[in-house]
């Protein structure tokens, strides 16, 4: 994961889902560890790259903020991709994951300021 360690990345596009309003995806990059917010708590775990793959090894730590319904479903479909793990390819200045009729369109942030 070294072309993306120390960055962080937020979505700007996802098709296959809607995300809850107002609301986006936030990935960090840090050594081998990914941290993950999807509008409401912040998760972190373990993470590999395999064969293009990213993927959580074994469930994340996660806070435990008292989110509405809507945002804890959008949580949980965050973690149960992460730890499935989706295909991941980097470009200039972006992250691209697919899984299936999901893909999830990220720019690094550094370059949004």
């Amino acid at each position: 994961m070294t072309a993306v360690d120390g960055s962080t990345f937020r979505s700007t596009q996802v098709t296959g889902h809607d995300l809850v309003d107002q609301t986006s995806i936030v990935l960090t990059f840090d050594g081998d560890r990914l941290s993950a917010n999807a509008g409401c708590n912040q998760m972190s775990a373990q993470a590999s790259v395999t064969d293009g793959k990213l993927k959580w090894v074994g469930h994340p730590m996660s806070t435990m903020m008292a989110c509405d319904e809507a945002k804890t479903r959008q949580d949980a479909w965050l973690t149960e991709l992460l730890v499935g793990g989706v295909q991941a390819q980097t470009a200039p200045r972006r992250l691209i994951l697919t899984d299936g009729d999901i893909t999830v369109d990220l720019v690094n942030e550094a370059t949004t300021k």
